[in-house]
């Protein structure tokens, strides 16, 4: 039986929607874990700061860390109803770029976002205020300070409650956003470290539809 303790590290975002349902079921069938959640926005490296499984997005650059891949997420253009009632719903990039945009401080590259300029190439937005939160963007969104553009899964959920607006849907482009569990690879994987990624895996194969998108 896998017992001990296991380090997880993941994004806020992913820790609150993604592994938050997945601690209580695991647990109950691996008592014998305990647990140590630590967030953290940005790449980490994982011998540093002792993790045992990180959940990222991205592809991998560093060759000595293996990847499972777990779900793939798309990111949505959203704005709060109290925004749109006082600024107006902009319906091309040309009236994207005229309205307040919510971005990253870290990682910049969030704020291409998976719209086309009239050249093809993404739209790069200019941040009228910036975090490193995808959480944070979140909650300035809901309180009406400006358009962002988050990940699927962290939103739906406001999306379907009327909460934040979807807006150029139709604009969008399907720019994927993969979710992998990163372990190194150069140790002998821990017992822990393997059941707490097939749970992961199963978890995913058998969640209801809309909880996560499968990779």
């Amino acid at each position: 039986t896998p017992r001990g303790l296991l380090r997880i590290d993941a994004a806020t975002p992913v820790m609150l929607h993604f592994l938050m349902p997945l601690i209580k079921p695991f647990r109950e069938r691996y008592p014998e874990i305990t647990l140590s959640l630590v967030s953290s926005e940005t790449f980490i490296n994982l011998i540093e700061r002792k993790v045992d499984v990180a959940i990222r997005a991205g592809t991998l650059t560093d060759s000595s860390l293996r990847a499972r891949p777990l779900f793939t997420s798309y990111r949505k253009i959203i704005a709060s109803p109290d925004y749109i009632a006082r600024f107006g719903k902009p319906e091309t990039v040309e009236e994207l770029k005229r309205h307040l945009c919510l971005g990253f401080s870290e990682p910049v590259s969030l704020n291409t976002w998976p719209i086309a300029c009239s050249d093809g190439q993404l739209h790069e937005i200019e941040c009228g205020i910036s975090s490193n939160s995808g959480e944070t963007l979140k909650q300035l969104c809901l309180s009406g300070n400006g358009i962002a553009c988050l990940s699927d899964y962290m939103i739906d959920k406001e999306i379907a409650r009327g909460e934040l607006v979807e807006l150029l849907a139709d604009k969008r482009l399907p720019v994927e956003m993969p979710f992998s569990a990163v372990y190194y690879s150069d140790r002998a994987v821990s017992t822990r470290i393997r059941a707490f990624i097939d749970f992961l895996s199963e978890y995913i194969r058998t969640a209801p539809a809309g909880a996560v998108k499968e990779g």
